[in-house]
């Protein structure tokens, strides 16, 4: 699979909320959420809760990003359903429960 520059940017981007990515991207948040929408689509992941933990499992697992790439800002708490798991990326003893 191949990824747009943008694509690849999102993706790096997605331990953040949508408020942020969207003023990192210099975007609207409205904008952000469609360019979120078509990423997920196109890495095939289904809608609902959970997809940018399965967005972010997928592009690992395809080596479209590396864990080391992906944006944690200490400054903003990210989406409650990714909190505890991003949070938890710098213990190496929790990584592997998580992508497996």
């Amino acid at each position: 699979m191949i990824l747009t520059p943008r694509e690849h940017e999102l993706l790096r981007l997605l331990l953040l909320p949508n408020k942020r990515i969207a003023q990192r991207l210099g975007i609207a948040e409205d904008t952000a959420r469609n360019e979120l929408t078509a990423l997920y689509a196109k890495l095939g992941v289904p809608g609902g809760k959970g997809k940018r933990l399965a967005a972010i499992r997928r592009a690992l697992d395809a080596g479209l990003v590396r864990l080391e790439d992906l944006d944690r800002a200490d400054d903003v708490r990210p989406p409650s359903s990714l909190w505890h798991w991003s949070y938890s990326l710098c213990n190496e003893n929790y990584l592997p429960k998580v992508l497996t």
